[in-house]
C-alpha cells in the first residue's frame, strides 16, 4: 500500500529549529492556501474596532481550528500571519490588481514587501510609529526624493483604517518606492511622528478650547495628572537672532503661556511654555491646533 502523508503531517516532520524548511514546506502546502483564501475572501466588515483608534483585526474563527491540528502549523507567516503583529495579507484579484490588506498597527513590513515582490512588485515598506491623529497615513517616496501616489497603486481613505486596504497595478507600477504606513505605537513605544497634542484625537485634543487663550501651563497641569500624563515642560527663551529661540528643560511648571507641544509617547508630552514677560518676534506664535474651536470641543473637556 503507498505511502500518503497530510500537509500537515509533512509539516510536522520538519526539524522546528530548521526555520527555512518548515517556511518551505509551509508554503508548499495545502493547507495554507485554505486559510489564506479563508483570509482575504473574509469580508470587510469582519475588521473589529478597539479603543479609541480604529485597528482592524481579520476574525478568524474557522481558520484558528485549522492551525490548532499541530504546533507546526502556527507557523503561518509569509502574508497571512506573523508573530506580534496584526494580520496581513495580499492576494491577486480576477482583474490582475494585486490587493493588500493590513491593519494599522502591524510591524513586519520587511515581510509585506516580500510578499510583493513574489508579485513583481519591488517597494520598501517602512511602518513608523505615529501620535493618534496621524495613525492611518501612508507617503509614498520615489527614488530620489519626493513624495507623490503613482499611476497604479490606490490606497483606501486617509485617517482611517482603510487606508490599509489598497491595489497595485502590476503592469503600471514600475517604479522602485518607498511606502511609508503612519502606524498605531506598541504600549510603551515612542512616537516617530507626532501631531500636536491639542490636535483632535491627540491627549490634550480641543482642550484650549475649553481653558480659552492664551493657554497657561498651570491650567494645564490638572488635566495631564487626571490623565495621567507626565509632563516635560520647556522654557523658551529669545536669542540674538529673532528667528531662533531656545528651549530650556525645567522640572517644575512654568508660569506662562503654552505655544504648542507633541506628544513623545501614550503618557508623556512635551510643552513649550513662554514665560510671563518675555516677548517674542512674530516669527514665533503659538501653533496649538489647526482645528478651529468649536462648542463640542470645550464641552469634551467640561468637569
Amino acid at each position: 500500500m503507498p505511502n500518503s502523508s497530510s500537509p500537515v503531517d509533512e509539516l510536522s516532520s520538519v526539524d522546528p529549529v530548521d526555520v527555512a524548511r518548515l517556511t518551505a514546506a509551509w508554503s508548499e502546502s495545502d493547507v495554507k492556501q485554505e486559510i489564506f483564501t479563508e483570509v482575504t475572501g473574509a469580508p470587510t466588515d469582519a475588521l473589529t474596532t478597539s479603543g479609541a483608534r480604529r485597528t482592524g483585526r481579520w476574525s478568524l474563527p474557522r481558520v484558528a481550528a485549522a492551525v490548532a491540528v499541530t504546533a507546526a502549523a502556527l507557523v503561518v507567516v509569509q502574508g497571512v500571519f506573523s508573530f506580534g503583529d496584526p494580520a496581513f495579507a495580499v492576494r491577486e484579484l480576477q482583474n490582475g490588481l494585486i490587493e493588500v490588506k493590513a491593519s494599522d498597527d502591524f510591524r513586519n513590513g520587511d515581510a509585506l514587501a516580500a510578499e510583493l515582490r513574489a508579485y513583481g512588485i519591488d517597494v520598501e515598506m517602512v511602518t513608523t510609529p505615529a501620535s493618534p491623529s496621524s495613525v492611518g497615513r501612508v507617503a509614498v517616496f520615489a527614488p530620489g526624493g519626493g513624495e507623490y501616489i503613482p499611476d497604479g497603486l490606490t490606497f483606501g481613505q486617509e485617517g482611517t483604517a482603510d487606508v490599509f486596504n489598497w491595489t497595485i497595478d502590476p503592469d503600471a507600477f514600475t517604479e522602485t518606492l518607498t511606502i511609508q504606513m503612519h502606524v498605531a505605537a506598541q504600549e510603551g513605544e515612542p512616537y516617530v511622528i507626532a501631531e500636536g497634542v491639542f490636535e483632535l484625537g491627540e491627549a490634550l485634543g480641543g482642550l484650549h478650547c475649553a481653558l480659552g487663550q492664551p493657554v497657561r501651563a498651570e491650567d494645564v497641569q490638572p488635566y495631564l495628572a487626571e490623565l495621567g500624563i507626565t509632563p516635560i515642560w520647556l522654557v523658551i527663551s529669545p536669542t540674538e537672532d529673532p528667528t531662533v529661540i531656545y528651549e530650556e528643560q525645567v522640572s517644575d511648571t512654568p508660569a506662562g503661556q503654552v505655544m504648542w507641544g507633541h506628544s513623545i509617547d501614550a503618557t508623556t508630552v512635551e510643552l513649550s511654555v513662554l514665560p510671563d514677560g518675555t516677548n517674542l518676534s512674530a516669527d514665533h506664535q503659538p501653533r496649538l491646533s489647526d482645528v478651529p474651536c468649536s462648542a463640542d470641543q470645550a464641552e469634551a473637556w467640561s468637569r
